[in-house]
Order: C-alpha cells, then structure tokens, then sequence
C-alpha cells in the first residue's frame, strides 16, 4: 500500500511538475523527492527479508519433520532389537556351566551399545540385531551340541558299568555262537561301548575280522538280534571286495553308494529280513553275488 501511494505521488508530480517547479522552492522539491525515493527502497527491502523469513521458517519446519521421522524409525528398530536381545540373553545363559560362550556374550554387549547409541540412522540398529540372531543360534547350536556329547557319554558308562558288574558274559557267547552259525568263526567277536563311528549302534564292523557288539543286543528280539550278527558279518565279506564294490556301476546304479543298505539286502538274501525294507529283488540277487565275492558289473 504504502508503495502504491508513493508511486501515485510521483505521478502527480509529473504532471504538475511545472506548476510545482513554479510554487516550491528547488531545495525543498528536491528533499522530498530523496524522501520519498528512500522510502521506496525501504519498503522492497521489507518485502524481501519476509520472503527470506518464510524460506527459513519451511527449512526449518522440513528439517524436524526430518528428524522426527527418524528419531521414530530408531525407536521401532530399538524395539525389535530388545526382542533380539532377549533372546540372545537366554541363550547366553543356557549355556552357563556347560560351554564357555564369554567370547560371544562380549560380542552381544557391544552390539546391545551400539544399538542403543544410535540416534538418527535405524540400518545401524537393525544390522545389530542381525549380529544378535546369529549369536543366539550359534550358542544355542553350541550348547546342544554339549548337551547331546553329554548324554551319549553318560549312555556308554553306564552301558559299560552294567557291563562290569556282570559276572557273566553269556550275552556274548550267545552271540558267538550265532555268527559261528553263519559262517563267521573266522571273524573276531568282542563287546563294545556302541561308539561306532562317533554315534551309537548296536552292533559295529571295525575291519574284517573284528566285529564290536553293544551289550543291549540280549535284550531285544531275536528276529533283531539275529540280523545285526548277519549284517555285520556281511560287512567282513564286502571289505574282502571293497574296491570292486565301489567301482561297479551296478552298486551305484542299484545302492547310489548306499554301503548300509548292500549290507542289508546281503542279510536279507540269506533269511535275516528285519532291515531290508528297501530291498527290492534286483538289490537283493545283486547282494547275493557278495557273500562269494563275485562283484557283477
């Protein structure tokens, strides 16, 4: 407005110049014309500094909606990395007296630090909590682990302390007396701990001529028991023909390298059955030529 008057004024001017040259002295004419031309200036200049203003004022409106959006984020991503935590902290203490996991508890402290130290960028928090489920499965992996050597060690002593109490071995000469009946009086016979291999079984071959039999073999079936001397003395007989075994392509063809499972179609084919579920009549005919080291294909 104030503008606008001024330029109105000026006009004026203009076109009573001549008349007001005439009345108004020189000195005076030309001080309110400075006046008027300096408060002309002043008032673009006041328009400018309130354009200069509202662009500031947005920035800093855009800016904390900015870091709202983002002190959030970290605050949703700290939440989920909690979770984590917790879940890592039980694993971390099902381990205490079992496995030392003081190596992986540092590792989850640092993350817990510098999850909660973060105050605008949530990738750190959540990369964190990657660093914590990995954690957790790895000490939870570790303990099983220890909890599973534990308890198969705990399984051979007391196997091995029922078998020393025992004033009698009549379980084992049973068993010697059956693989005699099958033909295995050449092969070593002896009881063993069921360690076979780093897990346990009944009944294991140690080398042709040595064949290791677990104590709870008397107490199961007959049926049963009668296979595991079979199978493992059908093991005696594939070592006499071990290379030729694995270079058949019938073997693979019919066993896809499956040693176990030759094992048990030889049993099956001289009248032990219990685990040749899976032998089909080709497996079982081809099993048959092993017992008198023929190797067909």
């Amino acid at each position: 407005m104030t503008r606008r008057l001024i330029l109105v004024w000026l006009v004026c001017l203009a076109f009573a110049g001549g008349t007001y040259m005439v009345c108004v002295p020189q000195p005076t004419a030309d001080a309110e014309l400075r006046k008027a031309q300096a408060e002309f200036r002043a008032a673009g200049i006041d328009a400018s500094l309130a354009v200069m203003e509202r662009d500031e004022a947005l920035e800093e409106r855009d800016e904390l909606a900015e870091a709202v959006s983002a002190y959030s984020a970290v605050l949703e991503a700290q939440e989920v990395f909690t979770a984590a935590a917790s879940k890592a902290q039980a694993a971390l203490d099902s381990a205490k007296g079992k496995v030392d996991v003081s190596a992986l508890r540092k590792r989850a402290q640092t993350a817990q630090a510098k999850a909660f130290g973060v105050k605008r960028d949530a990738s750190i928090v959540l990369a964190q909590k990657v660093i914590l489920d990995e954690l957790t499965t790895e000490v939870t992996s570790v303990v099983a682990a220890h909890e599973k050597k534990v308890t198969e060690e705990a399984a051979r002593k007391a196997a091995a302390a029922r078998e020393s109490s025992s004033s009698s071995k009549g379980w084992l000469s049973d068993a010697r007396r059956t693989l005699d009946s099958y033909g295995g009086s050449w092969v070593k016979l002896r009881s063993y701990d069921g360690n076979c291999g780093g897990s346990f079984h009944i009944g294991c071959n140690f080398s042709a001529t040595d064949i290791g039999i677990h104590s709870s073999w008397a107490t199961k079936g007959a049926s049963y028991r009668n296979w595991v001397i079979m199978h493992e003395l059908a093991h005696s007989y594939q070592r006499k023909a071990w290379g030729a075994i694995h270079a058949s392509p019938t073997y693979k063809r019919l066993f896809n390298g499956e040693i176990e499972l030759l094992a048990n179609c030889m049993a099956k084919h001289r009248g032990q059955g219990w685990g040749g579920n899976r032998c089909t009549p080709e497996r079982t005919a081809w099993a048959a030529g092993i017992w008198a080291g023929n190797v067909r294909g």
